[in-house]
């Protein structure tokens, strides 16, 4: 009979607590942090890192351990079956510790009152760290304090399970400095020791340290410890309101268990006046004296470090009845059999006490559906209305997104408010302010939002009500860009709603502004974005997305500006390199634009008016719906400069600015604040582009323009000279002069003040798209140095052809070489070469010299299934005074050569990435840089456009930059062909552009010959 009243007591308890967790499972309140913690679990599988990547207030341990079960089934059900399992073994080890520590009877009274507990049972059961820290804490009890004397295993592990716990909370760092002193105390075999206790600080080390190496200490320290610390008010009465709530509710949510303490604690009182108990060192070194020194020393940490909540106690409270039970039944066992049934009597009077607690705490139904019911239904309802790779604004928690499988937009994991924060500091910790979230809502970057009643009322990190204006304000700015889709109970507050909001319908941005700046790259620009040295730069870059631009080689700007333009290769469009072929075969002159083949943006805009100023090519300018300002435009009375004729205005009107106006603005905008002098040519270069910008200002105030692209060059001419100034770790390229020191940043910074000058007169839902057409690499290697070898004339001149022989002709292989480095031989009668031909003008190729015996060509070669073909790679090293050989014939490099390119400080031949970067309506904000090629900027601002895309391009829209709302409303339209481009026939190039590109080019050691530029 005795022995079924045991089993009873034993199984009865068990299937109490099982079915609570059950019923908790499927109907628990949804808890505010279980987003945050599911998003955590998600996020370290797809390669964020906590702290850096996002916002997280505990150590990393809990999201990767549960992530690797959200991996295999992912979900809410399963991340609460994973607490409810860890809950489940912190029961079970710590009944073991009872029935050993407290005899037979202590693993009843331990699962008695553990049912009693309902608070206790409810944290175990939903995804937060609580399960998880208390199976740690448990582990480690049991395998260390379960034996007077424990063994080296156990030791050793324990320390571990210790150590982990505190990976999983920080604040249980005490508990294993308390398990670390009792092994010193009690264990007297030295190994045991050392080797515990060293293992657990590698394996805490371990935890920590990849994660303050990722995010920095001062991030890492604030999430996990400083906020928590800074979670009150500065109200030294507000603080004493929210203590004593939180004494209350640890009362409440434990009155059995301290109605079980009270007992003990006069059972202990009467002991002491008997003076039959003492408490001495060896005592508190005791299994069960280390237990309630953790205990108590947990309770009170949490107390006084998180004043408004008493949740966290859940990781110690296990423990904590573990030890009453403990205590009561060893007073159970050392008492009379009458006192025995008064004890079970009052044992059956808390228990059903407790059990009557459960109809008031931690149950929830929305619409008298339970709470994970509730939570599927908008999940539903978010992947009926979204696409995977959407992302949801979400102003209540990452909960019900994540439960759909969407990610949220960057800083709501944990739709944690700073609003008294910098917009810097918000995304350096990946938090939010009001300033993001409107950004966010006038970008349409939500393809869905939601918002609770009660959303964004409270701010961190001090709990302080938000104020009115900055809600109302934010409210208004929803109601301009989202219109009301449905609503559905609150999950998190119960009695309150949830508001899903759909973007209105989006058109293509009303204004649109393309910056065009050569030779910038993420290398230089992000850090000083990053340092605030570019504010308008960096808002553009938190608000939309980036990415980096892969260019073309070489990297001759005409050439990549017109790809830009035209999203064509440049065999396609005609225009590789700056000079090209006269008429009359005479001699090289500058590019013009009739040179250009097929369209280019400003052609296909449709009825939208569009202002082209200072592009690579535009001379002589083309008629356009809009104005165009051509790249020759600077030069006075030049013919064909303007489109049209009457907007000669704009160029009478722009204020001659001297070179030490220009200096003096620049020394203002020096990071060293010391003066600035301009070499003259870099001061005729940077006035040209404070040119072309006034003209800019101009066509921006006029407000008569949709679409302004202007093009800036003097980065580029800055860097060639002067690279130094933005990269200092480069000690192999010349210093910067004392007169120029901070040039290059300064005029960074200028172009982020024209930047934010522009912005501020389009005004509110203008576009922004920001290109460079490459970056800037140091002058370590040298460059295949001769550009633009004339093979003809060399063979001629030498005399290496007899008149007999079919004729050569020099031709550009794009397949093979990047075009305008390398030259081949092509025969001109199609089938009349042989063999023997082509071997024979390989074998002279190959022994043409210069400066003495050098091989002239470091590749000779053809296809061999095309002998009309010949491929040639010159070798790098000739100069511009080498002399070129061949049987006994000489003819100076000059006179076959076009460029010889020989930069001083920087350099671009190897192809760096440069820039993209693109804002506004539409855009899709994301801090994840990605990849965009040249050919596929044009495609790909046609698409944000609305304009049609055509399929002879040889690049591609990216809509990857655009939100679902953009894609959905505003598809691609294609068409076969823009048509060819009009042939506006050929045009002389003055002889003041002639001089002046020659100056140029030869400035920056592009070119150096005596040859005339025709």
């Amino acid at each position: 009979m005795k022995s079924n009243a045991n089993r009873f007591w034993l199984i009865m308890p068990w299937i109490i607590y099982l079915l609570i967790s059950l019923g908790y499972l499927v109907a628990g309140n949804l808890h505010l942090d279980e987003g945050a913690y599911l998003y955590a679990a998600r996020a370290v599988y797809n390669g964020q890192i906590p702290y850096r990547d996002f916002f997280f207030l505990q150590p990393p341990l809990h999201p990767y351990i549960y992530g690797l079960i959200q991996c295999l089934l992912p979900g809410l059900f399963v991340a609460r079956i994973t607490s409810i399992l860890f809950g489940l073994l912190s029961t079970i080890l710590l009944v073991k510790l009872a029935s050993r520590l407290g005899q037979s009877s202590g693993k009843f009274i331990f699962l008695i009152m553990m049912t009693m507990a309902p608070f206790q049972l409810y944290f175990f059961s939903i995804t937060r760290l609580y399960a998880l820290t208390a199976f740690f804490i448990s582990a480690g009890c049991c395998l260390i304090f379960s034996t007077s004397n424990p063994t080296l295993t156990a030791c050793f592990t324990g320390m571990i399970a210790f150590a982990a716990a505190v990976g999983t909370r920080l604040t249980t760092a005490p508990l294993f400095a308390l398990a670390a002193l009792y092994l010193l105390f009690r264990i007297k075999s030295w190994r045991i020791r050392f080797l515990s206790i060293i293992s657990g600080f590698v394996v805490l080390l371990g935890i920590y340290l990849p994660f303050i190496a990722a995010a920095g200490i001062e991030r890492f320290w604030f999430n996990v410890m400083g906020m928590n610390l800074s979670l009150h008010s500065h109200n030294p009465g507000a603080n004493l309101i929210q203590k004593a709530r939180a004494t209350s509710q640890l009362v409440q949510f434990y009155f059995p268990v301290w109605l079980m303490l009270l007992p003990l604690l006069f059972g202990y009182l009467k002991r002491i006046r008997s003076q039959s108990f003492q408490v001495t060192i060896s005592s508190l070194f005791t299994s069960t004296g280390m237990l309630w020194i953790m205990s108590l020393s947990l309770i009170l940490i949490h107390c006084s470090a998180k004043l408004y909540q008493v949740s966290y106690q859940t990781i110690i409270m296990p423990v904590l009845i573990c030890l009453t039970a403990i205590e009561w039944s060893r007073l159970y066992h050392d008492s009379s059999s009458r006192a025995q049934r008064t004890y079970r009597a009052f044992f059956l009077a808390l228990w059903i006490m407790g059990l009557l607690a459960y109809g008031r705490t931690s149950i929830a139904f929305y619409d008298g559906k339970p709470a994970l019911v509730a939570l599927w239904e908008q999940a539903s309802f978010i992947q009926e209305h979204t696409c995977p790779e959407d992302r949801i604004f979400s102003a209540d928690s990452a909960l019900v997104p994540t439960e759909a499988e969407r990610d949220v937009l960057p800083g709501m994991a944990g739709s944690d408010l700073f609003p008294d924060w910098s917009t810097d500091k918000c995304h350096d910790y990946n938090v939010l302010n009001f300033d993001i979230m409107s950004q966010y809502v006038q970008n349409q970057a939500g393809s869905l939002l939601m918002m609770g009643d009660l959303s964004f009322n409270v701010s961190l990190p001090f709990l302080e009500p938000v104020p009115e204006a900055l809600r109302d304000r934010f409210k208004r700015s929803i109601a301009d860009n989202y219109e009301l889709l449905a609503t559905f109970p609150n999950l998190l507050l119960p009695g309150t709603k949830t508001y899903y909001y759909k973007p209105r319908s989006i058109s293509s941005p009303q204004k649109l502004l393309i910056f065009g700046i050569d030779a910038v790259g993420w290398d230089i620009l992000l850090p000083l974005i990053q340092s605030g040295d570019m504010p308008n730069f960096k808002r553009v870059f938190d608000s939309g997305a980036a990415a980096r631009m892969k260019t073309l080689e070489p990297t001759v700007s005409v050439m990549l500006w017109t790809t830009i333009a035209t999203g064509t290769l440049p065999e396609k469009h005609g225009i590789n390199n700056w000079l090209m072929e006269s008429a009359d075969s005479s001699g090289q002159q500058a590019i013009t634009s009739d040179k250009r083949r097929v369209a280019a943006f400003w052609n296909v805009t449709g009825d939208k008016k569009t202002g082209i100023v200072n592009w690579w090519a535009t001379w002589p300018v083309e008629p356009v719906n809009g104005i165009m300002v051509s790249n020759r435009a600077h030069y006075k009375n030049i013919a064909n400069a303007v489109f049209p004729e009457n907007a000669q205005y704009l160029l009478d009107m722009v204020p001659k600015l001297r070179v030490e106006d220009l200096e003096r603005e620049l020394t203002v905008l020096n990071p060293l604040s010391t003066p600035i002098h301009l070499p003259p040519f870099f001061a005729e270069q940077l006035i040209k582009d404070r040119f072309y910008l006034d003209v800019a200002k101009r066509l921006v105030e006029s407000n008569d323009l949709d679409i302004l692209a202007v093009f800036v060059r003097g980065i580029d001419i800055l860097q060639h000279e002067y690279l130094r100034d933005v990269r200092e770790d480069v000690m192999e390229i010349p210093e910067v002069g004392s007169e120029q020191k901070g040039i290059v940043r300064s005029y960074y910074r200028y172009l982020d003040r024209w930047l934010g000058t522009f912005l501020e007169t389009l005004g509110p839902g203008t576009g922004l798209m920001i290109v460079s057409d490459h970056g800037m690499d140091p002058v370590l290697t040298l460059p295949p140095l001769v550009e633009g070898l004339n093979l003809d004339k060399l063979l001629e001149t030498l005399g290496s052809l007899n008149s007999g022989d079919p004729l050569l002709a020099s031709f550009v292989d794009n397949n093979r070489y990047p075009p305008g480095l390398v030259r081949g031989l092509r025969w001109t009668g199609i089938g009349s070469a042989t063999v023997v031909d082509t071997i024979r003008v390989m074998d002279t190729l190959k022994i043409i010299t210069f400066d003495g015996s050098k091989p002239l060509f470091d590749d000779v070669s053809n296809a061999w299934d095309n002998d009309e073909t010949i491929h040639l790679k010159l070798n790098p090293e000739p100069k511009m005074n080498s002399v070129i050989t061949w049987n006994g014939h000489t003819i100076p490099m000059m006179e076959v050569t076009n460029m010889i390119i020989h930069p001083r400080a920087g350099q671009h031949w190897h192809s760096p990435d440069g820039i993209f970067l693109i804002s506004g309506p539409g855009i899709e904000p994301s801090s994840i840089m990605s990849e965009i090629r040249i050919v596929d900027i044009m495609p790909t601002l046609l698409e944000w456009l609305g304009l049609p895309v055509s399929r002879e391009l040889d690049g591609v829209p990216q809509d990857k930059f655009f939100s679902t709302a953009l894609r959905l409303q505003q598809p691609i339209q294609w068409v076969d062909s823009f048509g060819l481009q009009t042939d506006r026939g050929s045009v002389d190039v003055p002889e003041e552009v002639k001089a002046d590109l020659r100056r140029e080019l030869e400035s920056l050691g592009y070119i150096q010959t005596n040859r005339s530029i025709q």
